[in-house]
């Protein structure tokens, strides 16, 4: 009964997006009723599916952890353009396309980890606020004719007023349901105003399927189609850097003592959720983005149990077919859910600025960072323009694409242009060791660095070696790929391999305690290479994919 509960606690709590994203895509589209109804459910379907997915963790796809999903908010002016472009054959062509295109990029997740670097991760969120915050305000005055002017503003200010007042107060009952609280007192200041429409609710079923607004199966790979591609490609993009992201804080939530991070997990995570764009595109619903409320759910109440993530999805496909129940969030005027959106996607901005101000950025990631949101901010608001084809430049006056293409591409750029990586790749043996100190000895000699750097590195690669071949079957011959680069005053040391069967390094570190004072005679054999390792490397990062492992080693110059 507890999972029960707090299962349909969190079920409500991720409704209101669910329902309000594909309303709001529709109206900027000026769509009917029927078809936001139709995308409505077909949203919370595919939603409470995908949170399945998530818990289960099936092979490769899945997490294993509770996270929520729903339609992306990034991708409603999109969702627009091709429901006006095109219609929703379209738009169920364009997700399918992009849902197919970030599994492979969720696939092969090994290989994209520096673009997948903080400061593209934070400047990304921080644009996708900028873009949909900027397409909700322009709605926030909309209102039918021949009623009062001024009634939207006012309804949006009290939606945003008291919302606030319930999220400023401390954690517990109050933040947990202050958007929910602040929703219903904007919605009732609608009413006291004649600004609320309840026609939707009146037509909604009882139980069913609103399939009024369904145009049948089939897709539309027309002129929009490829004019729109880039901007949904862009976007899936951008969900499995979120997913990515989310994925990782939502692993450190549900498992506080870990030490690491089990990368498998969020490599899961972000295949599950491209498995669920898949899913969307089939059905011709909006794409599906991780969201933080899952994260945050499980601070706030200490639940990270597994059967209350599948709850919530079987309860939110439950939802779907019950449209009365949902139509009453459809009846929200604009101000009121412009309102809303802010509240609710202003923590993302602080989010994405702490992001990178943690990662500690020099000069040239900060100036990346800088022109990339003047350029989103540009288009956005139409201060930038470029002689291309109005649909072309509908799609790129969204800061989310001029401002995201800005920043992949200079830091795609700046790792171009950055030191030199020097590679080698080699069976995974003992029998390598004599070719791995001939490279990292040519290698600190290009950086003009000592004898005794040399040795240290020398030092590094041994025990990091010694570490990677313990247990190795020797049936199963890995492969083994090294990478030295400086990095600031030091090396970064990258030691990539097939996946191994072993623990993560980084936690068998963390059970080793604090080294005794004398080193001679006290350690096993097992520990020693461990042990020296820890005690020469400046920092020691273990990422385990589902198809890779890689260990990154920092090393001091002396």
């Amino acid at each position: 009964m507890t999972a029960l509960g707090l299962g349909a606690q969190s079920a409500l709590l991720n409704v209101p997006p669910m329902v309000l994203f594909p309303a709001l895509a529709v109206q900027i589209a000026g769509g009917g009723s029927a078809l936001a109804d139709w995308l409505v459910f077909i949203s919370l379907a595919a939603a409470g599916v995908t949170m399945i997915l998530q818990t289960f963790r099936v092979g490769i796809v899945g997490s294993g952890c509770h996270l929520s999903a729903c339609p992306s908010a990034a991708s409603i002016p999109f969702c627009a353009l091709a429901l006006v472009e095109g219609g929703p054959k379209t738009l169920a062509a364009l997700v399918l396309f992009s849902g197919l295109f970030a599994l492979v990029i969720g696939l092969r997740l090994a290989v994209l980890r520096r673009i997948f670097s903080p400061t593209v991760t934070g400047t990304i969120s921080m644009l996708v606020v900028i873009t949909v915050v900027s397409v909700a305000l322009e709605k926030a005055g909309d209102i039918p004719e021949g009623w009062l002017n001024s009634a939207g503003l006012l309804c949006g200010a009290i939606t945003l007023i008291s919302t606030l007042a319930f999220l400023l107060r401390k954690p517990g009952f109050w933040r947990t349901w202050g958007t929910l609280f602040g929703l219903a007192l904007g919605c009732i200041a609608g009413a006291a105003l004649g600004v609320l429409d309840l026609d939707a609710l009146k037509q909604a079923l009882w139980f069913g399927v609103p399939l009024a607004g369904w145009e049948g199966p089939g897709y539309d790979f027309g002129s929009a189609f490829w004019a729109l591609v880039p901007a949904f490609l862009f976007i899936s993009a951008l969900t499995v850097v979120q997913t990515n992201s989310l994925s990782f804080v939502a692993y450190r939530v549900s498992q506080p003592g870990s030490s690491s991070v089990d990368f498998r997990s969020v490599q899961g995570g972000v295949v599950g959720n491209c498995v669920g764009n898949v899913l969307a595109g089939l059905a011709g619903a909006m794409p599906v983005m991780t969201t933080p409320r899952s994260s945050m759910f499980v601070q706030q109440t200490g639940c990270a149990s597994r059967d209350v993530g599948i709850l919530v999805g079987v309860l939110l496909i439950a939802l779907a077919f019950f449209p009365k129940a949902w139509a009453l969030l459809l009846v929200i005027p604009l101000p009121v859910m412009a309102a809303y959106m802010v509240v609710v996607l202003a923590p993302m901005f602080v989010e994405g600025m702490k992001a990178i101000v943690q990662s500690e950025p020099d000069y040239s990631r900060s100036l990346i960072v800088g022109t990339s949101l003047a350029i989103g901010i540009g288009f956005q608001y139409e201060l930038l323009s470029l002689p291309i084809g109005p649909l072309w430049q509908a799609t790129l006056s969204k800061a989310i694409i001029a401002g995201g293409i800005s920043v992949i591409v200079l830091t795609l750029a700046l790792e171009i242009m950055g030191p030199r990586r020097r590679r080698l790749r080699l069976p995974l043996n003992l029998d390598a060791l004599p070719r791995i100190n001939q490279f990292l000895e040519e290698f600190s000699a290009r950086n003009g660095w000592n004898e005794r750097t040399t040795n240290r590195l020398w030092a590094v690669a041994e025990e990091t070696l010694l570490v990677l071949v313990e247990g190795e079957d020797s049936d199963r011959q890995r492969q083994l790929r090294i990478s030295a680069v400086r990095s600031g005053r030091g090396a970064e040391l990258e030691f990539i391999t097939g996946p191994s069967d072993g623990g993560n390094l980084e936690d068998r570190f963390s059970l080793l305690g604090d080294p005794p004072p004398e080193i001679e005679g006290m350690l096993s054999a097992d520990d020693m290479p461990m042990r020296m390792l820890r005690h020469l490397a400046s920092s020691v990062s273990h990422r385990q994919y589902h198809d890779t492992d890689v260990i990154t080693v920092q090393v001091a110059v002396e």
